[in-house]
């Protein structure tokens, strides 16, 4: 879990899912490999289960750490989150003075904002 100390000393947690203060970004360089992570595994399962061998594909590709009973959705939403922790980084937005904070691999960056805190990740498209 990360902990964001903002200049207007809030601390941001991060913690709960979905969370209002924080959000996964993807820049425009990184949006074909992306792609490509879910794309590849996808295109490979298809085809399993065209050739009937969907099961034998499922058991080769989840690999070891998996439970015996996982569900095949279970494991596709493992995909599409395994590609956005390897492709994404994580924005922040400070609930008292609306600062926003990137989190590029160690780095943050850190930008103060003129309009408080906005909810920019709240879901509220309000």
């Amino acid at each position: 879990m990360n902990e964001i100390k903002c200049q207007c000393g809030n601390t941001i947690k991060e913690g709960s899912y979905p969370s209002s203060t924080s959000a996964y970004y993807l820049t425009e360089s990184n949006e074909d490999r992306y792609a490509d992570a879910i794309a590849m595994p996808v295109e490979e399962c298809v085809e399993s289960a065209k050739a009937g061998s969907l099961d034998n594909w499922f058991s080769t590709n989840k690999g070891n750490g998996y439970p015996e009973d996982l569900s095949k959705d279970t494991f596709a939403y493992d995909i599409i989150g395994n590609s956005q922790q390897v492709n994404m980084n994580r924005v922040y937005e400070c609930e008292n003075c609306g600062s926003l904070h990137f989190l590029k691999g160690d780095t943050l960056l850190s930008y103060s904002s003129t309009k408080g805190y906005n909810k920019l990740f709240s879901g509220d498209e309000t």
